[in-house]
């Protein structure tokens, strides 16, 4: 038994559904992984041991979801997700390659939140 269920009691009615939960995303998304805390499908653990070539895009985006899923806090705002995606970024950020400058990221929120909330010309 892994950490994801070493102290759930089956006989109480709520680790019950916690456990029906958990085994639902294992087969959904992979073996849980005490070490990173992570399902394999979002663990970092899983794609070094398959040495996957990615992309500086790919690596990003992993290290960005990665980040999000595995925050230690459960409250927040937009100003704790922006500064959680910028410290990521902030190692891929490069004024000297095109579509990596800091301005691309900020004119992409833009753009995104544009598109939501009915601003987008």
């Amino acid at each position: 038994m892994n950490k994801l269920y070493s102290n759930l009691d089956e006989n109480n009615p709520s680790h019950k559904l916690i456990i029906d939960i958990n085994k639902k995303n294992e087969e959904k998304y992979g073996p849980y992984h005490d070490e990173c805390g992570l399902f394999q499908s979002f663990c970092r653990c899983h794609v070094e041991d398959k040495k996957i070539e990615r992309s500086k895009f790919n690596k990003a985006c992993l290290d960005i979801a990665n980040t999000l899923i595995s925050l230690k806090y459960d409250n927040g705002d937009a100003s704790d997700i922006g500064n959680e995606i910028g410290i990521i970024l902030g190692k891929y950020i490069s004024e000297d390659q095109s579509g990596w400058e800091k301005s691309g990221f900020i004119s992409g929120i833009d753009h995104g939140i544009s598109l939501t909330d009915g601003t987008h010309g």
